[in-house]
């Protein structure tokens, strides 16, 4: 994704609300987390990632695959920018325990469910970030009535980075 790419990316996260959409995938000493991009901060249980974006071997193994493989073909890569989504039951809204979010896996998933094998390290396959590739920032349509605000957003932005620089 090009400089541009981004300020346009950013200008339409702006417009339409969605800065908290957006997270670059790093890695410390402690593993891979998530960052948003386009604010501060982190989305709660930065950590708890989908085997797309850290490696989860025992998961692989226990689903038959080649993990060197699995890596070279499948793992996302450390400082790319991505669409967050959270893999759940879709009860991440609830408040009881039905409730199911990246980092906390609702109680029906643990015992019959998805998250049989759940640990925090490993969420397989629920309760836990998933970030999408940006193949395109063309798919972010500005609606027609927001091009002048979408405009003012991004030149505000292309100034901001023109001060930096």
């Amino acid at each position: 994704m090009t400089e541009e790419d981004i300020l346009r990316l950013h200008a339409w996260a702006e417009l339409y609300d969605a800065l908290d959409e957006f997270v670059i995938l790093k890695e410390d000493e402690n593993g891979r987390y998530i960052e948003y991009i386009f604010k501060e901060g982190c989305p709660h249980d930065n950590r708890c990632l989908s085997w797309y974006d850290k490696m989860q071997p025992n998961a692989l193994m226990r689903n038959g695959h080649d993990i060197k493989e699995w890596e070279s073909e499948n793992l996302h890569s450390v400082g790319e920018i991505y669409e967050l989504h959270q893999m759940s039951c879709g009860h991440e809204n609830n408040t009881d325990e039905t409730h199911c979010s990246p980092g906390h896996p609702c109680v029906k998933c643990v015992k019959e469910g998805c998250a049989h094998n759940w640990t925090y390290s490993e969420p397989v396959k629920c309760a836990c970030w998933l970030c999408s590739t940006i193949h395109d920032i063309y798919p972010y349509h500005v609606k027609l009535e927001d091009i002048d605000n979408y405009n003012k957003i991004y030149n505000k932005l292309c100034q901001e980075q023109a001060k930096e620089q």
